[in-house]
């Protein structure tokens, strides 16, 4: 790779997992408080729309959690490093994820909406971080 090494790997490594972990559950929260908005308005959803709609929800989370992470990482030489990267932040997404039943059950679509910023200022925190470690502006 033409670019350097990064000055602080275990830095930039750490934030890349955690940023992308935290993007990905809030996009799986997301599908989620859609879902249960949808649910609360128009009562529950026939056939399997409300199953699609969640799966819909988990695969987004999947994948932005992988890219987020594999994007921000790109300063680690090693590909398979990387993806190890990008794998940590999938399992961190959806361990984050399910947390997001306790605040459906605790507090409904507010607490659902208030989790989902939660996770978006945790994302928006570990981004800097891992931009930092990694050298960009």
């Amino acid at each position: 790779m033409s670019e350097a090494a990064p000055s602080n790997p275990v830095s930039l490594v750490l934030g890349s997992a955690a940023a992308g972990a935290s993007f990905g559950a809030a996009a799986t929260t997301a599908g989620v408080t859609l879902f249960r908005t949808l649910q609360s308005e128009t009562g529950p959803l026939s056939g399997d729309g409300g199953f699609l709609m969640l799966t819909a929800g988990l695969l987004a989370g999947i994948g932005c959690a992988f890219t987020t992470a594999w994007l921000l990482a790109k300063r680690v030489p090693d590909l398979w490093r990387r993806g190890a990267v990008g794998f940590i932040a999938v399992f961190g997404s959806l361990l984050l994820s399910g947390a997001a039943a306790p605040a459906d059950a605790l507090g409904g679509t507010g607490g659902l909406v208030g989790y989902l910023l939660a996770l978006l200022a945790a994302g928006v925190w570990s981004l800097t971080r891992a931009r930092r470690a990694a050298g960009e502006p």
